[in-house]
């Protein structure tokens, strides 16, 4: 094999896999390119928390003697991957951007990334995050970690909660993230920086051995250059679903003319202001699948993106509260700005709040069900902005609430967002694409095929010429004071204004019933 990078760390997982195969390159070789790029690029970009160096080093070692003894693990044998700071790791600890943290050194890994650990991948380290790896985005510099920064323009904002995420993958820090994925965590970061990121379906990935931030919603998902990066890590990350990859046929023979699309508008044409390039984005996206022959559908929901959000924002703090109360009430005043605000509105909620909302996802599931009946998969926007800035707290915010991630988060449905193209001042636009539970396979092979029509691959931001200064915005500092009366009464009225949006009452069939029915959705062709 010729041509290969002078950096290796600029290369996808996939080639990086395929140099390795061919003995062009060794899994040392590759392993110590990004733990130079982490030395030398990672004080501008503030993705990691902890590099495990050592480490890794051993483990490469160990990968290139027994790849050149002809036992190859497989396709992730030699290929490097980080996680994002909730992820339990044995003997590393886990803080979760926290001052409270997680507790106890972690006796084991987090079962998702033993999988590629056993899979022969090698562990670089951990990424920034959120706090608990929950929140909006809010009160990011009243928290121990620096921010982590956008490696397209470091003054802006790089997606959460898995910060550390998109910004490591975009910065070529690392070709595989894994981070977890409530209602846009992994999706958001890859939209912001300008990569790959999949919300599996629900359940499909082991959740055991990471912090829980809302157990009927997160979802474990990884981050990577490419969709068809995502598609080497998806078969062993779901066990259950290893046929499904195995039996894919491969992208040059993907046949665009089989493929029926709904194309979704109501997220960022009537139910936000999205930013008009994103918008510019989404119809050239549009306009390409029609030029390959993909059957397009229009499709209007019913309910609009504010109504999975306004549902799962119930859901989550509550769970949220279940989970953390005892340190809520314990230390809450140690905790940053944003998680103890978010937990102050989840004591407020009320087990008839809580159940309203799940009967209310059993409408707004079988909504999503209805999109993809006679349809592959569903394209629509993702985050309806680009990337704002970090001085601009309003603006992260609305990158979250804006988003039209929350629809497929509250579903259970698998969910990708791509890459389709670049603002004129130089930021990643995105699309999301969406399909049925437990296709998972099918849905990244189309996302992968259409990356490639974009052919935006190679696209990396210049970071070694970017100044190395850096101080947090004026007045972007928290407070750590004990939770006031002003701070519950805030949170009280945010809660009444949620629980508003919710619809009083249901039909009788559906009052039983809480949850969603997590099945495969009917295939038309079958």
């Amino acid at each position: 094999m010729t041509g290969l990078p002078s950096d290796p760390a600029l290369m996808t997982a996939a080639e990086a896999g395929r140099a390795l195969a061919a003995r062009a390159l060794s899994p040392v070789d590759l392993v110590g390119a990004f733990l130079s790029r982490i030395e030398r690029l990672d004080g501008l970009v503030s993705s990691y928390v902890s590099v495990l160096a050592d480490e890794a080093l051993s483990a490469a070692r160990d990968a290139e003697q027994e790849i050149a003894a002809g036992r190859c693990l497989g396709r992730l044998h030699g290929i490097p991957f980080a996680v994002k700071d909730n992820f339990m790791i044995a003997g590393a600890p886990a803080r979760a951007n926290s001052r409270i943290g997680p507790g106890e050194m972690p006796l084991a890994t987090a079962r998702s990334a033993q999988r590629l650990i056993d899979a022969g991948a090698i562990l670089l380290g951990k990424v920034n995050t959120y706090e608990y790896g929950t929140g909006d985005g809010t009160g990011l510099f009243d928290l121990p970690e620096r921010p982590a920064r956008n490696p397209w323009d470091l003054d802006r904002f790089p997606g959460g909660s898995t910060t550390g995420g998109g910004a490591a993958v975009a910065a070529g820090l690392a070709p595989i993230v894994l981070g977890a994925d409530t209602g846009g965590s992994v999706r958001l970061p890859a939209a912001a920086c300008g990569v790959s990121g999949l919300k599996p379906t629900y359940d499909l990935v082991s959740r055991a051995g990471v912090l829980p931030n809302c157990y009927s919603l997160d979802c474990i998902g990884p981050i990577a250059s490419t969709a068809e990066d995502i598609g080497l890590v998806m078969p062993i990350l779901a066990e259950a679903q290893l046929g499904d990859w195995q039996d894919a046929e491969p992208l040059a023979a993907f046949d665009w003319t089989k493929l029926r699309v709904a194309v979704v508008r109501r997220f960022h044409a009537s139910d936000v202001e999205a930013d008009p390039e994103i918008v510019s984005g989404f119809e050239e996206a549009v306009r390409l699948l029609r030029g390959l022959g993909a059957k397009l559908v229009e499709r209007e929901p019913a309910h609009g993106s504010s109504d999975f959000r306004y549902c799962s924002r119930i859901i989550n703090a509550a769970e949220c509260y279940a989970i953390h109360e005892a340190e809520f009430l314990s230390r809450g005043a140690d905790m940053g700005q944003a998680l103890r605000w978010k937990l102050s509105v989840g004591a407020q909620i009320t087990a008839a709040d809580y159940l309203r909302a799940q009967r209310w996802r059993r409408i707004l599931a079988e909504e999503i069900d209805g999109l993809m009946v006679d349809c592959d998969v569903v394209l629509c926007c993702g985050a309806t902005m680009t990337a704002p800035l970090l001085s601009e707290p309003e603006e992260i915010a609305g990158f979250t609430t804006r988003s039209a991630m929350s629809p497929f988060s509250l579903s259970g449905h698998p969910a990708i967002s791509i890459c389709n193209g670049f603002s004129r001042s130089g930021l990643p636009l995105n699309v999301q694409l969406a399909g049925r539970r437990f296709a998972d396979a099918r849905l990244v092979r189309v996302a992968a095929k259409l990356e490639h029509c974009f052919g935006l691959q190679s696209r990396r931001p210049r970071l070694d010429d970017a100044s190395p200064g850096w101080s947090p915005p004026v007045g972007s500092g928290g407070s750590r004071d004990a939770l006031d009366r002003s701070g519950v009464d805030e949170a009280k009225r945010s809660l009444q204004v949620t629980v508003q949006q919710l619809p009083p009452r249901f039909p009788k069939a559906l009052e039983p019933f809480v949850g969603v029915k997590l099945e495969r959705t009917p295939d038309a062709s079958e």
